[in-house]
């Protein structure tokens, strides 16, 4: 179950400076990804709703992209893989000033994150979504 309904009533739950930058990454998102439907999943922004089945055939829904704001940085997940390697791993180097993990990107200042590259990892992860490579 989600706390909030849509993006927006997430972003006007946050401090209003963070609210502000949600917002500025929510339109990035939704330039460079316009076919991952927004909404709120497990109190994340969300884009991209996707089922998967595990190998353990454990199955779920989860997001193509995800967007929250932790306790001292933001969080922006971009979650498929391209073989073995996932997105955000195969462009590590040309991120900018951010922490990684698998699939995630954590920085507390959205301007030393280089947009670019984000970009490019979220039309490859719309051209994935859709069904292409």
């Amino acid at each position: 179950m989600n706390a909030f309904e849509t993006p927006e009533a997430f972003f006007d739950s946050r401090l209003p400076e963070q609210a502000e930058t949600l917002r500025t990454i929510d339109a990035f998102i939704r330039t460079h990804a316009p076919n991952l439907e927004p909404g709120v999943m497990r109190n994340h922004a969300a884009y991209g709703r996707y089922r998967y089945e595990g190998a353990s055939g454990r199955a779920g829904e989860w997001f193509r992209v995800g967007l929250n704001r932790l306790a001292t940085q933001y969080a922006l997940y971009i979650t498929p893989s391209d073989g073995d390697v996932t997105l955000v791993e195969s462009a590590r180097d040309r991120l900018g000033k951010v922490s990684l993990g698998r699939s995630c990107i954590r920085f507390a200042d959205w301007s030393k994150v280089n947009h670019d590259t984000v970009a490019e990892l979220l039309q490859r992860a719309d051209a994935i979504h859709r069904g292409g490579a």
